[in-house]
């Protein structure tokens, strides 16, 4: 029996564990939906081979053997393909598409390579669908339990202090901690998925190699993927209890609380580390977890209280105190939605991460030099880097303008930017954090080898890795998923869009390049501009953002205005992929002050989209 809160904060504690509980239990429901449909599609795919050649249910070793061998029809090949184009992370889609497109392996596809590989590709989609559910639910107890541990402490001092809104990059950086030896939330998913996926393939080929019968083979397929199942779900609750108390830790900081109180919750099932702590305080400074910090272990339902000393409670009433009246500002009795609206805290519903757009300026400010425009990019835009080192500072300022009106309109999109600047400048600070990450794991793989042949290994690998640069390409749009291996988080980090020196150091060189595009229908009528280069390319990371290259509308529309005469209704380059269409109508709509009837049809798909987004 759980000992009844006692005090001020345990109830309030208590009540936020309660409506963070509701929160994962409602991931875990979602979990168990995409688990269940990756077991039921790997279970038909066995059913497939069993039903079609199996006697009674089994195979015999020789029959098995001999139909596993077999070569697949093209059709089931194409299904394969059609698998992976479902899938939403464009990373992990473009990685198994370069895997299983090579006309090599489309001529000697067998049945067991098919059976693995739809096992592979399954399980792929597993991952990203954990990591984009999961994520949601982890981005929303940071905010749940930092903002409400303010609003509970306003309330405890009856004073209405100002505090810190919580930023972009400490959101992302909780996101990223490796708060345990194997990494963060992201690799621990793919830690679990990939031990998932190694033990079918292993057992399957060999259960039908050994002559199991079909029903057998189906408990093996059950009993793996509820061990997968308890392991994510396991992983979810382990890892909002670690977000909530990392939260109110930082709201502790926030309102220059020092010290807190670890409350375990003691039922028959409290181990004895939590129950040794319980009622114990320690500083905030030095907290550990794992060690004198929630979570202790996985499955932890411990958390903390802030320690109130007199101090604390009178340097709060200071910092409410109005300076012209002298009179502390006392909040009232407001509800935590209304305090929320009051103090001008997002509220949208969605579960991303909360731009800042409050604290865009509203009105843009240009920039004298290229340093004033970097420094724009960075304290106004809060985006981490940006380097437009090389361009002209009017291109400069018209990518930053182009940004300060964006993230009003999307917010969201904030989040995603890692980036901003000149594209060979990022590729040089890309390679020195690959050459870092790369070179420290050939040192662990090959510890024989001399300082100089790592470099020279560590090099080659890191060519691999960039991206290529066109000088015949004015601008890009770069978004790597942050979901997978290390490297790839490396990728994830410089997400953004940047523009090419070799185009861009002059504005008006720029300006008419693009005026020769326009008047040979290369690019669209109107887009004569930095402006139109600039929503181009953020039309891509919007695309990425809302997943508009698989919407069946756009689809539909791209293959009817190809048949018609794509150049003449768009441009000739809106004809290269639905992406680029998607791109040049976002562009014309935006800039040309009458956009023609399909840029309409475009920009106002992406607007409805966009709505529909926010309230998923």
């Amino acid at each position: 029996m759980a000992r009844e809160p006692v005090g001020y904060w345990e109830k309030r504690n208590t009540e936020l564990l309660s409506s963070l509980e509701k929160g994962t239990e409602i991931t875990i429901e979602n979990l168990t939906t995409v688990y269940s449909n990756s077991k039921r599609t790997i279970q038909n795919e066995i059913e497939h081979i069993f039903n079609r050649y199996a006697t009674d249910g089994k195979l015999t070793q020789k029959e098995a053997k001999e139909l596993l061998n077999t070569k697949e029809t093209k059709k089931y090949y194409n299904n394969l393909l059609k698998q992976i184009e479902s899938i939403q992370d464009a990373d992990v889609k473009r990685k198994l598409l370069t895997k299983y497109n090579a006309p090599s392996y489309a001529h000697r596809i067998s049945r067991l390579e098919t059976m693995q590989s739809t096992i592979d590709v399954e399980l792929k989609k597993l991952g990203v669908n954990e990591s984009i559910i999961t994520k949601n639910r982890y981005i929303d107890t940071i905010d749940e339990a930092y903002y409400k541990t303010i609003y509970n402490t306003q309330k405890f001092v009856g004073s209405s202090f100002g505090f810190a809104q919580l930023d972009i990059k400490i959101t992302n950086a909780l996101l990223s901690e490796k708060w345990t030896a194997d990494g963060n939330y992201s690799t621990r998913i793919w830690q679990n998925v990939n031990q998932l996926g190694n033990y079918l393939k292993y057992n399957l080929s060999g259960g039908i190699k050994s002559g199991l019968s079909i029903q057998k083979i189906s408990k093996t397929i059950d009993e793996v993927f509820n061990v997968g199942k308890y392991n994510a779900t396991r992983l979810v609750r382990t890892e909002v209890n670690y977000f909530a108390n990392e939260s109110e830790m930082l709201s502790y900081e926030e309102c220059g609380i020092e010290k807190y109180r670890y409350i375990a919750t003691l039922d028959p099932v409290t181990c004895d580390i939590c129950g040794g702590l319980d009622n114990k305080v320690f500083e905030v400074a030095k907290r550990k977890v794992g060690k004198n910090c929630p979570p202790i272990h996985s499955n932890d339902r411990c958390t903390t209280i802030a320690e109130f000393e007199d101090s604390d409670i009178s340097n709060l009433k200071r910092r409410a105190r109005n300076s012209i009246t002298g009179k502390n500002e006392t909040i009232d009795n407001i509800s935590y939605e209304g305090w929320r609206k009051q103090n001008g805290i997002n509220q949208n519903g969605s579960s991303t991460t909360r731009a800042k757009s409050d604290k865009i300026k509203n009105t843009f400010i240009e920039a004298k030099t290229i340093e004033e425009a970097n420094m724009y990019a960075k304290e106004i835009l809060h985006i981490q880097m940006a380097d437009y080192k090389g361009l002209d500072v009017k291109v400069a300022n018209e990518w930053n303008k182009g940004l300060t009106n964006t993230f009003k309109e999307f917010p969201e999109l904030q989040s995603r930017f890692g980036f901003v600047g000149e594209s060979h400048e990022r590729r040089k600070l890309l390679e020195n954090d690959l050459h870092k990450v790369i070179l420290d794991r050939n040192k662990s793989l090959y510890s024989a080898f001399t300082d100089e042949q790592l470099e020279k290994i560590t090099k080659n690998e890191v060519k691999e890795y960039l991206p290529k640069l066109n000088k015949n390409v004015m601008a890009t749009s770069y978004f790597k998923s942050d979901i997978g291996d290390e490297i790839e988080r490396v990728h994830a980090k410089y997400n953004g869009i940047t523009l090419n020196y070799d185009n861009a150091k002059n504005y008006s060189d720029a300006v008419e390049l693009m005026k020769k595009a326009e008047d040979i229908k290369y690019h669209p009528a109107g887009t004569a501009s930095i402006k139109a280069v600039f929503d181009h390319e953020i039309a891509h990371q919007i695309d990425n953002m809302l997943n508009l290259s698989n919407k069946n509308d756009l689809l539909a529309l791209y293959a009817n205005i190809k048949k018609e005469g794509i150049t003449d209704n768009l441009s000739t380059y809106a004809g290269s992929n639905i992406k680029e269409f998607i791109a040049e109508g976002w562009a014309e709509y935006k800039n040309n002050l009458k956009p023609r009837d399909v840029a309409t049809q475009i920009g106002k798909t992406i607007e409805k989209e966009y709505e529909k987004w926010k309230k998923r």
